[in-house]
């Protein structure tokens, strides 16, 4: 397991919460401190307000996923991958609608504001990584 301070020396403009550490998102072109980092029940969570999720930011970082639970939590995160497989067929549908989302504001005679299209973008990254990882 790695600690919750080998990841903040990984990461940019961090700042030492009460709770952990706000940082820079190593997961998308972050100006602000977007993602959160803290320590509960001996596993490291972390949470990005710009809505990267958890395997981005772990594979941003150079880590595994299951390298910020416990030795002890590993097996048993380790058998559930239908869970794992529901969660990210959960992810997808969403993805998708957000992409769907963002596409009728063209039908619509909408512009699509910049933040409408970067979300579009990141959405069409997560689909393609997401139908990858159900496809194994």
């Amino acid at each position: 397991m790695i600690s919750i301070d080998q990841i903040a020396g990984k990461l940019d403009k961090v700042h030492r919460t009460k709770n952990g550490y706000m940082a820079c998102c190593p997961a998308h072109e972050d100006r602000s401190q977007s993602l959160s980092i803290t320590e509960a029940d001996g596993r490291i969570l972390m949470h990005c307000f710009a809505g990267c999720g958890i395997d981005e930011i772990t594979q941003a970082l150079g880590i595994s996923v299951i390298d910020l639970f416990p030795d002890a939590s590993r097996d048993r995160y380790q058998q559930v991958p239908e869970f794992k497989r529901r969660q990210c067929e959960e992810l997808l549908t969403h993805e998708r609608l957000v992409k769907m989302m963002v596409d009728q504001l063209h039908t619509t005679n909408t512009k699509p504001t910049e933040a409408d299209k970067a979300r579009a973008e990141l959405a069409v990254t997560r689909i393609k990584k997401l139908e990858a990882l159900l496809d194994e």
